[in-house]
């Protein structure tokens, strides 16, 4: 298949790709707003790496150009994104916007520069499980440094700790955990999901190292969605693991339409734990007594001002990093947060309405074409020894989309998860020789067929 990247920049890319997500968030250890310096150093070995396989002779770029265009107008448009709130300075100084938009054209330039190379088949195999293993790698530290007695930095926001509901149901009763490296309980619990779906792919490997990998991340993350106790996570988990192997080979196409459901995201939900709340069962899944259901644990409440707001304006390209600030939105429904302090800047708890709030609906059609061209082309292969690896990373996307429904993930506001979610989405979008999707048989006799740009 063309010139292949020599042993030591793909030693590189394997090593920093894997360890990419728990190397940027390395700076949490100081504080939970990493200073510049911190921040800056972080992305030391992604540009190092970038450099080291660009120095080679042998490395040889294929970039689709439509593809890396529209995910370089994203990339802008976060950009521009965070200039803007720098400027107004409502959340963040323009000096604390510069670093982040350093570290997002990095982190970007790294994925599109050292993911979309030729490679051979085993070792773009051998990539595609480094690009999957980047969240396990993420999970495994935490729990490592969680057991080593670090704790994450305090935050200067004091609130009442629930108990972990998922632990109780099992007779423990022990609080909800935060790790190390995650800003909230939330945020860890998603990047603990794509962990999930990604290993339980894995442990259907054609490789016994792959499995094994596989059934020690799943029981890691499994571990970690126990402590953080979010249930949407674990569930989602299994869902898009399913989705991505045991299901057709025509219904795992059908996977690349699913983020045309994010713009009606929280209607979906809404009537979902509507139609669960009416129930006996749905009583049991309330983390606390005052909480319900049928609102989608309050989300509900603040989904409501964010919809009509947005019935009254038009943000073709949205207010900036935190424009459910800058709008006035979260004003809406800061109450609802019991007084916190830091309550006009918590996120609208949706992907589809976060993004329309700071890059508008220009920035949404943008990130929802992308997700459907990256799950398209992840979904093509069938689940043979060679494509699990493809499937792990389509199952980690479908993840991440359906836990958007409830979160404001992935996106700046959850870091972890987007530092994994980015590596993805250029994987899936890379050009390369593709097991034909038509191929019902997995390990039978398959199609080679080129993905044109």
């Amino acid at each position: 298949m063309g010139r292949d990247l020599p042993t030591l920049p793909l030693a590189a890319v394997l090593t920093v790709t894997a360890l990419s997500v728990t190397l940027l968030r390395l700076p949490a250890l100081r504080s939970t707003n990493a200073g510049t310096v911190t921040a800056l150093v972080a992305i030391v070995p992604l540009v190092a790496t970038i450099f080291l396989v660009l120095g080679s002779k042998r490395a040889k770029p294929d970039i689709p150009l439509f593809r890396a265009c529209l995910f370089a107008l994203f990339v802008l448009l976060l950009a521009v994104g965070l200039f803007r709130q720098g400027q107004s300075g409502f959340v963040f100084s323009e000096g604390s916007a510069m670093v982040q938009v350093s570290v997002l054209v990095v982190v970007s330039l790294f994925a599109v520069l050292t993911l979309m190379q030729r490679l051979s088949k085993p070792n773009e195999r051998l990539v595609a499980i480094a690009v999957g293993l980047a969240p396990v790698v993420f999970v495994a530290t935490n729990i490592g440094l969680d057991m080593l007695g670090i704790e994450p930095p305090a935050s200067g926001v004091s609130e009442a700790v629930p108990p972990a509901q998922l632990l109780s149901f099992l007779g423990l009763t022990i609080d909800r955990s935060a790790f190390p490296l995650s800003r909230s309980y939330n945020n860890f619990g998603v990047i603990a999901g794509a962990s999930l779906a990604v290993s339980l792919v894995l442990t259907r490997d054609g490789e016994r190292l792959t499995r094994s990998a596989g059934v020690l991340g799943a029981v890691l993350s499994v571990y970690a969605l126990l402590r953080v106790d979010t249930r949407a996570a674990l569930l989602f988990a299994v869902l898009a693991a399913a989705a991505c192997t045991v299901t057709p080979a025509t219904f795992r196409r059908s996977i690349a339409w699913v983020p045309l459901l994010i713009p009606v995201s929280a209607f979906i939900v809404l009537t979902i734990t509507s139609l669960l709340g009416s129930t006996a069962f749905g009583g049991e899944l309330t983390r606390t007594r005052g909480s319900d259901l049928a609102s989608a644990s309050g989300r509900e409440f603040v989904w409501y001002p964010v919809l009509t707001f947005l019935q009254q304006e038009n943000p073709w390209f949205g207010f900036g990093a935190f424009g459910h600030v800058v709008s006035g939105v979260s004003g809406g429904y800061a109450a609802r947060f019991g007084g916190r302090p830091d309550a006009l800047l918590i996120s609208t708890h949706n992907f589809g309405l976060q993004t329309i709030l700071d890059v508008g609906y220009v920035g949404l059609v943008v990130v929802v074409a992308l997700l459907v061209l990256s799950l398209r082309n992840s979904a093509l292969g069938s689940p043979t020894v060679e494509s699990f690896p493809d499937a792990a990373i389509c199952a980690a996307l479908l993840f991440f989309v359906l836990a958007g429904f409830s979160e404001a993930t992935p996106t700046l506001y959850a870091p972890e998860a987007f530092f994994a979610w980015v590596p993805m989405v250029i994987w899936g979008l890379r050009n390369r020789e593709r097991i034909d999707a038509r191929d019902p048989v997995p390990g039978g006799r398959s199609t080679v067929r080129r993905e044109p740009a």
